[in-house]
């Protein structure tokens, strides 16, 4: 059996289709990357289809109008990929396809010889939408919604194809809460590598210290972030900021209080070693499928202070089950997960680590022995392998569906 790909991107493509190689198991990857990229990722030629022109295509729109020139031309960005990859991909088997990306195979000629999952990494469409325009209206902010025609593209694949796959028990709700089919929902954790994030011997604390990874923008729950900070009240704390100011950073005319303190991006052999100094990791976002640098994090021994919307719930699951706190706060042995907009729980949670130091070793030893294969990229290629065996021997012809009764 062998699995092919549909990604106009990278994405955690790659890393999939690389594990699928090594076990013989990749039909084509069908990207609008060059293949210099994807040898990056150790994928042979031979397996690749690049429609890099697509990649310029898309590049050059960014450059010319920005994010919102982008949205703008999603639905024909999208469209234009989906028909030009109709004739790289096999006639039959299996085809994993990025939600978007997949409306053209699902309505081809021959569909009925092709199995088709939609892999969406974020929220249900509709439940993104509506989380991000409630809190940018909340802050007098115009939430930039994509054009109606995407949205319906995407809904109309979520219909069509043989089940959707998704990274979270977020994600899953998301489509519960709009009435889709549970059994077509189909969830596997996302992946790390182990040998860039592994747990090596912690150096001796000099202060407390907690860490986040990734853009300064509103989705990712940067004032909500703050805040709690600020409210934990903790002398001689550091809440150390990694990673790239947007557009709402100067919108929201945010001003870290004392404390914080501020890097830029940094390259991934980096990251280790910042992990490794911290006391806690922290991800306040409002809406995220699984946030990757949690499972990075996690992989270096590092415990978790994150919302229910960022997929760090799944994680905290395996270092035990969780006991109720006030506030709608659930606490593992690895850490805590917090209602999504609440700053005062995450001020909480900080403050519980901050004054109780057994409390946070306690923590940091959890996450030290949650066995770091469990969420490598190989466990997570042999997970998707049993879910397209389980497919491809159902029922000929199932479909996944919106349920329709209330």
């Amino acid at each position: 059996m062998k699995a092919s790909i549909l990604v106009p991107g990278r994405w955690h493509a790659f890393d999939l289709a690389r594990e699928l190689n090594r076990r013989g198991a990749l039909g084509r990857l069908v990207t609008n990357y060059p293949k210099a990229k994807t040898r990056q990722w150790g994928i042979p030629d031979e397996r690749v289809r690049s429609l890099f022109w697509h990649y310029f295509l898309m590049r050059g729109i960014w450059e010319a109008g920005g994010e919102g020139l982008d949205i703008r031309m999603g639905h024909f960005l999208f469209s234009l990929f989906g028909r030009a990859s109709l004739r790289h991909l096999p006639p039959n088997g299996l085809l994993h396809a990025w939600a978007g990306a997949g409306l053209e195979s699902l309505l081809a000629s021959g569909r009925a010889h092709r199995t088709i999952l939609i892999d969406r990494a974020s929220a249900h469409r509709a439940e993104q939408d509506r989380i991000l325009s409630e809190e940018y209206a909340k802050r007098g902010k115009p939430w930039p919604t994509r054009p109606q025609r995407m949205v319906e593209r995407e809904l109309r694949e979520y219909e069509l194809c043989d089940g959707v796959v998704v990274p979270s028990l977020f994600v899953e709700r998301s489509f519960l809460n709009q009435r889709f089919s549970p059994t077509q929902l189909h969830r596997s954790c996302l992946g790390v590598d182990p040998a860039s994030f592994a747990k090596t011997e912690r150096p001796a604390p000099k202060k407390f210290q907690a860490i986040y990874v990734g853009s300064l923008s509103l989705r990712k729950g940067i004032p909500y972030l703050l805040e709690g900070f600020e409210q934990a009240r903790m002398p001689g704390a550091e809440l150390l900021v990694i990673g790239g100011q947007t557009q709402d950073w100067s919108d929201l005319s945010l001003h870290p209080p004392a404390g914080v303190r501020w890097l830029p991006h940094q390259p991934q052999a980096t990251l280790s070693e910042h992990y490794r100094q911290a006391s806690v990791f922290m991800m306040a976002s409002l809406e995220e499928g699984q946030a990757m640098v949690q499972l990075q994090a996690l992989a270096c021994g590092l415990p978790l202070i994150c919302t229910r919307h960022t997929g760090g719930e799944d994680l905290l699951e395996m270092s035990g089950a969780p006991q109720t706190c006030p506030g709608g706060i659930s606490e593992f042995p690895a850490g805590y997960v917090v209602p999504a907009g609440d700053a005062q729980a995450l001020a909480w949670c900080l403050q519980q680590l901050f004054r109780h130091p057994p409390l946070l070793e306690q923590k940091q030893d959890a996450a030290r022995r949650i066995p770091v294969e469990t969420f490598s990229w190989s466990a997570y290629a042999e997970r998707n392998l049993s879910l397209y065996e389980k497919i491809l021997s159902a029922k000929p012809g199932r479909r996944a569906r919106q349920v329709v009764s209330a």
